[in-house]
């Protein structure tokens, strides 16, 4: 969003869908999808599924610097993914740590 006339919200890019979770790398933010991560690049104002496991329903992610991501599931899982967001690992959390 930025701005129109006085105060009035204008946009600018869209994820086209709900997220729940945004993080900024580089050029790009990254939205956590019901299912998948999105990539909107803020230069080409397109947005793209970068990773998605149909079956898994997603919370939260964090960016570690730009190479790294990770992906918090309700299902109490931490999915670990490269700079091309292939899956490095996928682990259990503990149910103290559990978020669904």
């Amino acid at each position: 969003m930025g701005g129109g006339a006085m105060g009035d919200p204008t946009e600018l890019a869209s994820f086209e869908q709900p997220v729940r979770a945004v993080a900024l790398v580089g050029d790009r933010l990254l939205g956590v999808g019901k299912r998948e991560l999105v990539e909107l690049e803020l230069v080409s104002k397109r947005a793209r599924v970068v990773w998605s496991d149909g079956g898994t329903e997603l919370h939260d992610m964090a960016a570690v610097g730009d190479s790294r991501f990770r992906v918090v599931t309700t299902r109490s899982a931490l999915i670990d993914l490269d700079r091309t967001f292939h899956e490095l690992v996928r682990l259990p959390l503990s149910p103290g740590e559990s978020l669904g």
